[in-house]
């Protein structure tokens, strides 16, 4: 799956810091704003990563034998 979640933090944390020296009121929410975006996508790749984890782990487990009707 693409996208790295640490490197998607790591962009939050460049626009927190670039929204500390923003020159206008605007300029700072917009940074935030895309702040609060680069952390909604790494936990949500994060998340995506898990169900697939789990899903991977399902997939290999034997089916149960079903009962003749």
């Amino acid at each position: 799956m693409p996208g790295d979640p640490k490197q998607c933090r790591l962009n939050a944390l460049r626009c927190a810091e670039f929204a500390k020296n923003a020159k206008t009121q605007q300029l700072k929410v917009t940074l935030l704003d895309l702040s609060r975006d680069w952390v909604k996508l790494a936990e949500s790749l994060e998340m995506s990563r898990s169900i697939l984890d789990e899903d991977k782990v399902n997939f290999r487990k034997p089916l149960p034998p079903q009962e003749s009707r």
